[in-house]
C-alpha cells in the first residue's frame, strides 16, 4: 500500500487554502464604499460626487452653462450663479457681492457645505438632520433602474466601474436620504419647496430640503444637501432629483423681464484657476489691517529678542591689539645695551644732546649753532657752581668711564638742566 502524497491529504490542503485566501484578502483590500474619487461638486468632475451630469443636462435643455475660474462675483441681472458646496470658503466680501447680485435682479443657486458658512449666516439658514426623500419626480420604477440618459449621449465617464447598486450602499433599502433645511429666523415670504424629507419616520415630520424664494429683485434656490446634484444620485430616475433640479432651475430662470438663460458655475471656489497665494494673503493682512500691523510688530520684536538671547555659533573675540612700547622701556633697553658693551662715551653724548635739545627749545639759551665744547664752556663761565658737573661730562665725552663714574653722570646732567631751567 503506497502512502498518499502530502498535497492529497484533506487535513493539509484545506488549512493551506484557507491561509492563502486570508492572506489574499489582507494584501488585496477591496473598496466597498459607494463613492470614491474626487469629492468636489464641480462641473468639471465626472466622478460620482461631481456635478458634470447636471452641467451637461442644462446645456441639453436650452440653458447656457458656463464655467468661471476667476474670483469675479460682480452683479449681473441676466445670470444665474451656481455656487455648489465650494471647497474654498466664501469671504464676507464675496457673500456681500453674491447677495447684491440677487438684489439687482440676478439669481443664485447655492448648495450648502463647509465653504458657505458666511452665506448661511446672511440667509439665516443651515443644513439639519437627514431624512428620507418624500418629493420625487414623475418617473417611477425600481431605484436600481438605468440612468435617465445613456452615457453615450452625454459623453460622461461617471459610469466607469459604477452601477446603481452603489447607490443602494449609500442609501439603504433603495431610498434616497438628504439633509433637511433649518431656518434660524422666520422663513422668507413666497417660499417654494422642490424637495422635502421625512426626518422622523415614526412621527412623520416633514421638512424642506431644496427651496426657492424671492430676494430683492432676484431669486435664490438653496440646496441643503450637495448629494441632490451629484452625478451618482442625479442619474437614478426613481429618486426624482432630475425633475426637481429642473423645476428649481426654471424657478431661477423666471421672475424677470428677460429669462435668465446663462448659468455661471463658480469653479474658482472649487479650487480651479489662479488661487490667492498663502504668502500674499498673509502679507495683505499684516500690511493692510490694524491688527495685522500690530501682530507684525509683535513678531518682529519677538524675533529680535530671540536673536539676542540665542547662543551664537561662533563666540565673539576681542581684536588683538599691539600696544606701543613705553619710551621709558626703550630708554631702559638702550641703557642695558650700552652697559653691555661699555659705551660710556656714546651714552654721555646722548645725555648731552638731550640736555641741549630741552634747554634750547625751552628758550633758556639760544646756542644751537655752537659746538658741545663751547656749550659746556659757556655753562662753566655762567654758573661756576656747575664746574665739577661740567668737567665730569667733558671727561665722559673723551674717555671711557667705569661703572661708578658713569652712574654719577646722570645726576650731574640733571643738576645742570635744573639750574638752567630754573633761572
Amino acid at each position: 500500500m503506497t502512502t498518499a502524497r502530502w498535497y492529497a491529504r484533506p487535513g493539509v490542503v484545506l488549512p493551506l487554502v484557507a491561509g492563502l485566501v486570508i492572506l489574499s484578502a489582507i494584501l488585496t483590500p477591496r473598496v466597498i464604499a459607494g463613492r470614491t474619487g474626487d469629492p468636489r461638486l464641480s462641473s468639471d468632475n465626472t466622478e460620482p460626487q461631481g456635478a458634470r451630469l447636471f452641467f451637461e443636462t442644462l446645456g441639453r435643455l436650452g440653458w447656457h452653462p458656463e464655467q468661471q475660474r476667476v474670483a469675479d462675483l460682480r452683479p449681473d441681472p441676466g445670470v444665474v450663479r451656481a455656487v455648489l458646496n465650494p471647497r474654498v470658503p466664501l469671504q464676507m466680501s464675496e457673500t456681500h457681492l453674491l447677495l447684491d447680485h440677487v438684489r439687482a435682479g440676478g439669481a443664485l443657486l447655492v448648495a450648502l457645505g463647509r465653504g458657505t458658512k458666511t452665506l448661511e449666516d446672511s440667509l439665516h439658514v443651515r443644513a439639519g438632520a437627514n431624512g428620507a426623500i418624500l418629493t420625487t419626480g414623475d418617473r417611477g420604477g425600481d431605484p436600481s433602474a438605468d440612468s435617465c440618459a445613456r452615457p453615450e449621449r452625454l459623453n460622461l465617464s461617471i459610469w466607469r466601474g459604477g452601477s446603481p447598486a452603489l447607490n443602494r450602499s449609500l442609501w439603504p433599502a433603495g431610498r434616497a436620504y438628504l439633509s433637511a433645511l433649518q431656518w434660524r429666523a422666520p422663513a422668507p415670504a413666497g417660499l417654494v419647496t422642490f424637495t422635502s424629507v421625512n426626518v422622523n419616520a415614526s412621527l412623520g415630520r416633514e421638512r424642506p430640503s431644496t427651496v426657492g424664494f424671492p430676494f430683492g429683485a432676484g431669486r435664490i434656490v438653496i440646496v441643503s444637501d450637495p448629494d441632490f446634484l451629484a452625478n451618482d444620485a442625479l442619474r437614478v430616475c426613481a429618486f426624482g432629483f432630475d425633475a426637481s433640479a429642473i423645476r428649481a432651475m426654471e424657478f431661477l430662470r423666471d421672475g424677470s423681464d428677460v429669462p435668465r438663460q446663462r448659468i455661471v458655475f463658480d469653479e474658482y471656489h472649487q479650487g480651479s484657476g489662479a488661487q490667492s497665494a498663502t504668502i500674499r494673503a498673509m502679507a495683505k493682512y499684516l500690511g493692510g489691517t490694524a491688527s495685522g500691523r500690530a501682530v507684525f510688530q509683535l513678531v518682529a520684536a519677538g524675533l529680535v529678542l530671540l536673536i539676542a538671547a540665542a547662543p551664537r555659533a561662533v563666540p565673539p573675540s576681542d581684536p588683538a591689539r599691539i600696544e606701543r612700547r613705553s619710551p621709558l622701556e626703550h630708554v631702559d633697553a638702550l641703557a642695558r645695551a650700552y652697559a653691555h658693551v661699555g659705551a660710556t662715551r656714546t651714552g654721555a653724548l646722548r645725555l648731552l644732546r638731550g640736555l641741549r635739545r630741552r634747554v634750547e627749545r625751552g628758550g633758556v639759551c639760544a646756542r644751537t649753532s655752537e659746538t658741545d665744547e663751547r656749550f659746556l664752556a659757556w655753562i662753566s663761565e655762567k654758573y661756576p657752581i656747575l664746574a665739577d658737573d661740567v668737567q665730569l661730562l667733558r671727561n665722559a665725552l673723551n674717555t671711557p668711564l667705569n661703572r661708578h663714574e658713569f652712574g654719577l653722570l646722570g645726576p650731574a646732567v640733571h643738576r645742570v638742566e635744573s639750574t638752567l631751567t630754573r633761572i
